[in-house]
């Protein structure tokens, strides 16, 4: 099991590295989080979510990913619509758990041991070697008693740990975080941890040895390796492993192609659930010039704006309004310019947004940015379906997911962005204006079928250029972050003690206990 000293250290990324390493030498790997918490848990088979980490990680393992990978997952969502109070939902295999996400709920994470410890076997049964990935820092003391992430679950199922800190910041950093972490553990606890291994280092990881020879010496752990620094210029395929999936798309980023001709813009408030493999089909699509604006920056004259989905619409439409967007967004169009809304970006879109459960906040009706003639109601239940669906004016049919946030209708949803293919009696998805400038839809994986996403376009940017291929198809993405986790299995190879680690593993406890 792997355990950081604070977050942000990289264990993740290592362990997505180590796991093709081992998967290379035949051996079947499988990655596992006893909890995981994120904004932005992927989608996969059956409606149900699994942590972005653990995606990764099973592409890295060369298997699907499934749920019992990451069976307790906390998602965070902004809550009020003065972003300054949040909430989490709690996921028990991929879905809302109605029993604990109740108003009143007082949840004692204990409780859950016993569906982490089942997942934990299910995985095993299929595996050679379960790698576990823990959260967060696990020198956190006074959380130490509801911890079901690090030691609690190491010491639930009887698996050694290896430290993993950081020390981008220098070697004072890396020496103080597991020496520190190291005299703040319970004896218990400590004789759990095996070794540790040092990532990020910013020089030649050689003249780290010192360091680490005083680190073993004081903790009595082995040294498993010590990693340089991972960044675009040294290796930019390894860099864009580590992005691709364990984080969310980067601020003020901007991909061109060559002979750009359209502008797209995606202003990203705080609230925004920046999903980043929603615009990854289109990031380099041939003809398109494609920014991602972040907050204290005007949105700068463009041909298309793309509102991207937020943890909350109404959270989401404060954050625009404040950024000074909204009188951005309503003057393009006046310009002629045109605007699509996604999920919570289309109800923005509206003339109304009412909450009268208060699912985001206290119960209340705002004015939306009026560019469409709907209205929604926020409902209590969020939930994604498959479909298949066709535009009204082409024969073009594909598949993605409707994404059920609310009741949003009105005069323009007789003209809907699409038709249910898959079940012609109910009503359109989306809605266009009577200009068509304006078009709104509640649908996630819009942009990942080829044909599809060159017809939206289309329409978005009738003038764009078609030369040469009409943009990037989905197997080509999986065929650069293949490539991607290749290299960063070199990386890792080249640095860690993959023997060491192979040495340490054993049947978990749990696994022989009676």
């Amino acid at each position: 099991m792997l355990q950081g000293t604070g977050c942000s250290v990289g264990k993740s990324t290592l362990l997505a590295g180590i796991a093709r390493v081992l998967t290379r030498r035949g051996l079947r790997v499988r990655p596992f989080a006893a909890q995981a918490t994120c904004t932005d848990p992927l989608l996969i088979s059956d409606n149900r979510k699994v942590a972005r980490a653990q995606f990764m990680q099973a592409i890295a393992c060369g298997v699907a990913p499934v749920t019992d990978m990451s069976p307790v997952i906390f998602q965070r969502h902004e809550k009020s619509h003065d972003a300054t109070r949040s909430h989490t939902d709690i996921l028990i295999h991929g879905r809302r758990s109605e029993a604990l996400n109740g108003d009143d709920r007082q949840i004692d994470r204990s409780d859950l041991m016993p569906t982490i410890l089942r997942s934990f076997r299910a995985v095993a049964e299929d595996a050679d070697i379960v790698l576990v990935d823990g959260e967060g820092a696990v020198g956190d003391v006074a959380q130490r008693d509801r911890d079901i992430a690090n030691m609690g679950f190491a010491q639930a199922a009887g698996v050694d740990v290896v430290m993993v800190t950081e020390a981008s910041r220098g070697s004072g950093s890396a020496i103080a975080s597991l020496i520190g972490t190291h005299t703040i553990m319970s004896r218990h606890d400590e004789a759990r941890v095996k070794g540790v291994i040092v990532n990020s280092v910013l020089r030649n990881s050689e003249k780290f040895t010192p360091s680490m020879d005083a680190i073993c010496a004081f903790t009595g752990w082995g040294s498993l390796g010590v990693a340089p620094l991972i960044c675009p210029s040294s290796n930019k395929s390894v860099y864009e492993a580590t992005q691709l999936f364990t984080s969310p798309l980067r601020q003020d980023e901007t991909r061109r192609s060559d002979g750009s001709d359209v502008h797209i813009v995606v202003p990203l408030p705080p609230a925004t659930d920046r999903l980043k493999e929603d615009f990854d089909p289109i990031l380099d699509a041939p003809g398109l010039h494609l920014t991602f604006i972040s907050p204290g920056r005007p949105l700068p004259l463009c041909d298309v704006i793309i509102l991207p989905g937020s943890t909350s619409v109404i959270t989401g439409l404060t954050a625009l309004r404040s950024e000074g967007w909204s009188i951005d967004i309503i003057g393009h169009v006046r310009r002629g310019g045109r605007v699509l809304g996604l999920n919570e970006g289309y109800q923005m879109l509206g003339h109304s947004i009412a909450d009268p459960y208060g699912v985001d906040g206290p119960p209340v009706t705002v004015t939306g940015l009026g560019l469409l003639d709907v209205a929604t109601i926020v409902h209590r239940r969020k939930n994604r379906e498959p479909a298949r669906f066709a535009f009204p004016s082409k024969t073009i049919e594909f598949d993605a997911s409707q994404n059920h946030i609310g009741l949003t209708a009105g005069p323009d949803c007789t003209r809907p962005f699409a038709r249910i293919v898959s079940a012609p009696s109910k009503p359109g998805e989306g809605a266009v204006s009577a200009s068509g400038n304006v078009m709104g839809v509640c649908m996630h994986g819009l942009f990942d079928d080829e044909k599809a996403r060159d017809a939206v376009l289309g329409l978005l940017a009738p003038h764009r250029k078609r030369a040469g291929a009409s943009s990037i198809d989905k197997k080509s993405l999986d065929t650069a972050l293949e490539q991607s986790l290749d290299s960063l299995a070199e990386h890792v190879a080249a640095h860690i003690d993959i023997e060491g680690l192979l040495a340490l593993a054993r049947i978990p406890e749990c696994f022989t206990r009676s």
